[in-house]
């Protein structure tokens, strides 16, 4: 019969045995990440990303707008000529006064971008910024701003800004200045 003492000395042995024989090796060490960049860093990186995306299509004259938060944000142009160029008429045909859209961003920042390749009407154009779908409707606490770049031939790009607060989803497929979907309006040449 083994007494108790002997018991708990083979015990401790056996398992000290396996111990050993169980013992992984230290997982090897973890890289560490590198930090976040500031919160300026990332804005501007942010702010970079979307000047590239920006040259989508070009032409002689072009309108291009970004907006502040994902969702489905609309340029719509009206021409001096009364035409409008917006997703659901994206041209170029005449019924856009050869104007065209190039890309309709539905669920993103933007950008979306409305070009001639040839010369375009001279005149006014309208500009305006339609807040079709967003996952919050705009408001004081949760506004959307709209940024536009306007390029003209051997002139600096103007930029147009509107913070739209009011929640409203309005499109009238065409644009002047008494809408509240309206930003501004540019000549051209």
């Amino acid at each position: 019969m083994v007494s108790s003492q002997q018991y708990h000395r083979r015990l401790a042995v056996t398992t000290l045995h396996y111990s050993r024989i169980l013992h992984y090796p230290p997982p090897p060490p973890q890289q560490q990440q590198a930090p976040p960049p500031p919160p300026q860093q990332q804005q501007q990186q942010l702010e970079t990303r979307r000047q590239r995306q920006l040259i989508v299509g070009s032409g002689e004259f072009g309108i291009s707008v970004t907006w502040s938060r994902p969702g489905d944000g609309d340029i719509v142009v009206t021409t001096p000529l009364r035409k409008s160029i917006y997703y659901s008429n994206k041209g170029p045909s005449a019924a856009t006064d050869q104007g065209q859209l190039d890309h309709d961003d539905t669920s993103n920042t933007g950008p979306e971008n409305i070009f001639w390749n040839v010369t375009a009407p001279t005149g006014v154009y309208h500009i305006c910024f339609q807040q079709h779908s967003f996952s919050m409707p705009s408001s004081v606490t949760n506004p959307i701003t709209a940024t536009f770049q306007i390029r003209k031939p051997r002139a600096v790009t103007q930029t147009l800004t509107k913070t739209f607060v009011n929640g409203h989803r309005i499109t009238p497929h065409t644009c002047n200045h008494t809408m509240l979907t309206y930003v501004g309006s540019v000549n051209y040449p």
